[in-house]
């Protein structure tokens, strides 16, 4: 087995869907907006599903600490992406794991409140 995506309901999924796209840089693999507005984003193995379902129970990412929950994605200049992401309405919430050799796994919110992780790591987990 192994995972294919993860879903999140969401009240803007538009808006959400074009801002993964543009400033994370997500493919859209599939989208469309009937019979709710969905899109399928990422690369494989990270494709995420974000939908707009009225008659389901929406996610509420700003009552969600980061540690509880986050979304990772690598990165090969956090202070650059840390600026770029917040010129694009992210903010910032957490650069403990950064050291003074621009490594480490800092936290950000995008503008629909999930948390987001940014990962700088000397030996990078998927080992490249």
């Amino acid at each position: 087995m192994r995972i294919e995506h993860l879903a999140f309901n969401v009240k803007e999924a538009p808006a959400m869907i074009s801002w993964y796209q543009e400033h994370l840089g997500m493919p859209i693999h599939f989208k469309s907006e009937s019979p709710v507005y969905v899109a399928f984003l990422g690369e494989a193995p990270g494709i995420m599903e974000i939908y707009n379902n009225p008659e389901k129970p929406y996610l509420d990412f700003k009552s969600l600490h980061q540690s509880a929950f986050h979304l990772a994605f690598v990165s090969l200049d956090l202070k650059a992406d840390i600026e770029r992401l917040e010129k694009a309405g992210a903010t910032l919430i957490d650069d403990d794991g950064m050291d003074k050799d621009g490594y480490g796994t800092p936290f950000l919110r995008c503008p629909f409140g999930l948390p987001i992780q940014l990962c700088r790591r000397r030996t990078p987990i998927d080992g490249n």
